[in-house]
């Protein structure tokens, strides 16, 4: 298992905007290839977790048109973001802001 690991700092003011491409993704997530599953810390800030089989189903993901969209939500409606993969056996030793 493999984390894809995506947090940023969304202003107030964009948070509907952002919310509306989140929402578009995640649904768009359920059927990719070696997706596992997603957990999200509850605040106005986007704080994902994204679960992939392993790296290449992963590394595939990060090359479709779906995650290049939210990506360029990501960095367009953030003020600060951060975009990593962690591996398994780092998941529990990270913490994630």
């Amino acid at each position: 298992m493999v984390y894809l690991v995506l947090n940023a700092e969304i202003s107030p003011t964009k948070l509907l905007e952002f919310n509306q491409s989140k929402l578009t993704f995640i649904d768009g997530l359920h059927g990719i290839k070696g997706y596992s599953g997603f957990t999200e810390k509850r605040c106005l800030d986007l704080n994902m977790q994204i679960a992939w089989q392993n790296k290449g189903s992963l590394e595939d993901f990060l090359s479709t048109e779906h995650y290049r969209f939210f990506r360029g939500a990501i960095i367009t409606l953030s003020s600060k973001n951060e975009i990593k993969i962690v591996p398994e056996n780092l998941k529990n030793n990270e913490e994630v802001n």
